[in-house]
Parts: C-alpha cells; structure tokens; sequence
C-alpha cells in the first residue's frame, strides 16, 4: 500500500490547525500573552523607533509560497498574524521556558544560578536537619529496644515522645511536630523536596521537585514514569480540572517572559535615545518602562509558582485516589499493605525503564 495513502490531507491538515489555534488552552495561555504584549509594542516601542525601522516592522508583505500570485500586505497582517505567531512559538518552546524558569539547565545550575541553589540548600538543611536529627535518635532508641539493652518501658516512652504528640500540645522534640510545620499545606514542604539531591535553584523549580517528589515519598511511584500512564485512568472531572490549572500556569509563566522581554525593548530603546540622540528625558520614561516590566515579570512569575503548587495538590490527590485503577488496568493485583504497594511501584519502574521481566510483579494466586 501506498505510504501517501495514510497521510492526512491538506483538508485534514487544516481543520487540525483550526482546532488547535482555537483550542482553550491556545488562547488563553498563548495568544493573548502575545496579544498584550503587542498592543504593548505597537503603543510605547514602534512609534519611537527611527522611522525607516517603524515602516519596516509594520507594512509589509507575505507572498504564499506555493500560491505565488496571492500577495498578502498592509497593517492588518501585523496586527493579526503576529500575536498568532509568537503564541504558536509559546506553545511549542513551553517545555524549555519551563526548563528555563526551573533553572534545571546545567548551565544555570553550575554557573548562572550556583549562588541561589547554595542558598535553597541551607535554607533546606536549616528547616530540615533537626528532623533528621530526631528521626536518627529515635533509629538508635528503636535499636536498644530490639536489642535489649536499657529500660524496655523508659525507651518506650522516649520513643512516644520523640514521634508523637504530648497532651494538647506537640513536644519541642516530636518528629510529629516537625512533619506538620513542613508538610501542612503553605508549609515548607510544599516550596521545597524533603530529597536535597532534587532542589532547584528557583523557587517554580522546587514546585515541581515538590510534584515529582510526592508520589515516590508516599507510595514508591516516580512520578515522571507513571504520570503519562495515570493521566488516561483519572476521572474527567480531575483531568479537566488539571488542564485548566496547567492553562493557567502556562499564560503566567507567558505573560512573565513577555513582560521580561518588553523590559529589554524599553532597556534597548533608553540606550538608543542616550548614545544616538543625547534625549536623556525620553530615555527615562523607557528606563521607568523597565522598571515596571520587569517588576511586572517577577509577579507574574510568583503567581506562576503558586498555581504549580496548586496543580501540584491536585496530581497529589490524583496518585493517592486513581494508583489502584492503574494497577488494574495493568492487571497487576493490589498490594495488601503500604510495605508492598511501595515495592511492587519500585519494580514496574524498573520494569517499564529497562524491560527487564524480572522486575515485573508477579500475581499471586
């Protein structure tokens, strides 16, 4: 058979990329980013550019490569195709922007960003050591016990009290304590992974640490692994709710770029005027006009960070509700206990990332 035969036609092709550009997600996290940011561009930056730049940016022409009689021209063709195209380039580019804005780069991590990822580390070790501390004391009063040595009901108490609560109100050395100053919601454990090998430099990086971290610390699933899979056994109403908060992450994070991006313009611009015109008045209200872009980008950018947690809680919720339909679907038997949920999760990891049949889990009659 023909390869030709299977492919979709121009039609085809066109009613997808009709969908697409009209799609909810595309025009709420793409286009209208790049709309604003536009509007913005055509009212404060092409009409101080030298006239010959101005006319260039906004009459020209597009000649159709294979209709070549069709010429399209005129401002119009700026004004509508230019929002469309610079929101297609969002959509595409939304994977390394992200990377971008985590820092996850070993460029940023190495170099760039050293100094601020030194600085999530101590703050992390600041929030965390004393929980370490608490869970090795209480390993090594767990140890006596089993082995004998000391007071058997002195060692008990001291275990009760270093892991719970005391009366109405926590002891000063309850690892319990600690767990809810971290791990409440708005605790530190959201902003930060308890794992010190996954923290990120930047704060969005450390929400999706936090997102990736959270299956593997509960039930011993990698979050990166078994996503892709848990996605097609949620509920319609999760899976509708999580898009909509990855839709509203990505125009965030798009309108933070954009408006970094504006500020470099008015950057740009206020050097102009200074070295080639000597209009040191003008060039302040471009350096002003970057000022409050970039203030505007780095809101733009916390309120990025929020909604990711905010997605975050809701893929939580999506591990802790929809793991078992997984298993299910993959005709796995469920486990009888946490112990054993945790490694039969282990092993399909390994499973589904080398192939290996001994790491399948077996089904018990």
């Amino acid at each position: 058979m023909d390869l030709l035969e299977n492919l979709p036609s121009v039609g085809s092709m066109f009613s997808l990329l009709g969908k697409f550009f009209s799609g909810k997600a595309f025009l709420i996290a793409a286009f209208l980013p790049a709309l604003v940011f536009v509007a913005l561009n055509l009212l404060f930056v092409v009409p101080y550019l030298p006239p010959q730049f101005s006319t260039q940016v906004i009459n020209f022409s597009l000649t159709l490569p294979l209709l070549e009689e069709v010429k399209i021209e005129g401002q119009g063709l700026f004004y509508t195709l230019a929002p469309v195209v610079i929101g297609a380039a969002l959509i595409l580019l939304n994977t390394p922007l992200i990377k971008l804005y985590e820092g996850a780069f070993s460029w940023q991590r190495k170099f760039l960003l050293k100094p601020l990822l030194e600085q999530v580390r101590r703050k992390h070790r600041a929030k965390h050591e004393k929980l370490r501390a608490l869970q090795a004391e209480y390993k090594r009063v767990a140890a006596q016990l089993e082995k004998g040595e000391g007071n058997p009901q002195a060692l008990q108490l001291q275990l009760a009290a270093l892991r719970s609560f005391v009366g109405e109100k926590p002891s000063a050395s309850s690892i319990e304590e600690l767990y809810m100053d971290l791990f409440s919601p708005g605790g530190l454990g959201w902003e930060l992974p308890f794992d010190e090998a996954r923290l990120m430099p930047t704060r969005l990086g450390n929400a999706f640490a936090v997102i990736e971290e959270y299956p593997y610390r509960r039930y011993g699933m990698d979050g990166v692994t078994f996503w892709p899979r848990l996605i097609h056994v949620i509920s319609d109403d999760y899976k509708a709710a999580i898009e909509d908060a990855k839709t509203n992450l990505d125009s965030l994070l798009n309108f933070s770029l954009l408006s970094g991006v504006l500020g470099l313009e008015f950057l740009a611009m206020a050097s102009h005027y200074v070295l080639t015109r000597g209009d040191c008045a003008t060039a302040d209200w471009f350096i002003l006009g970057w000022a409050v872009s970039w203030i505007v980008a780095y809101l733009f950018y916390r309120a990025t960070v929020t909604a990711t947690q905010n997605m975050g809680m809701q893929i939580a919720a999506c591990f802790d509700l929809f793991r078992g339909a997984l298993l299910e679907k993959l005709d796995i038997e469920q486990p009888q206990n946490l112990s054993s949920e945790q490694e039969v999760w282990r092993n399909l990891a390994k499973f589904l990332i080398s192939g290996d049949i001994y790491y399948y889990p077996s089904k018990t009659s």
